[in-house]
């Protein structure tokens, strides 16, 4: 039974073991600090982090559509569409399309979302 204030939730055993491989590597955390107590900082540090970037962010991964990969940039207040060229296995920004390396581009080579598709279609960046 967990203390007041506090809930038990049921995980896979394989997330178990990864978070307890990540607590122990943890250089940063105090050595008396718990697992349980960890694991509460660790999820509430990214849950405060998806919070700040959905308030914050420049940009915004909104989906990907077959070779499309649909962006929300804040800056333009529009949304913007990064088109995959399996053939050439490139990028193409429908804002920039003769710039291989504008912010848009970059913004996909950096998403876990997105990593999956551009493997498919045979994208390096």
């Amino acid at each position: 039974m967990p203390e007041k204030g506090w809930k038990s939730i049921t995980v896979r055993e394989t997330v178990v073991k990864k978070l307890k491989t990540m607590y122990d590597q943890d250089i940063q955390r105090p050595q008396n600090q718990k697992f349980g107590a960890w694991v509460d900082e660790t999820i509430t540090g990214l849950i405060d982090y998806e919070d700040f970037i959905r308030k914050h962010a420049m940009l915004r991964f909104k989906g990907a559509f077959g070779n499309e990969i649909h962006i929300y940039d804040s800056f333009k207040q529009s949304n913007v569409i990064v088109t995959i060229d399996g053939a050439a296995k490139t990028l193409r920004c429908e804002f920039d399309p003769s710039n291989p390396s504008c912010i848009h581009i970059g913004f996909c080579y950096g998403l876990k979302d997105t990593a999956r598709i551009l493997k498919h279609y045979g994208v390096k960046n």
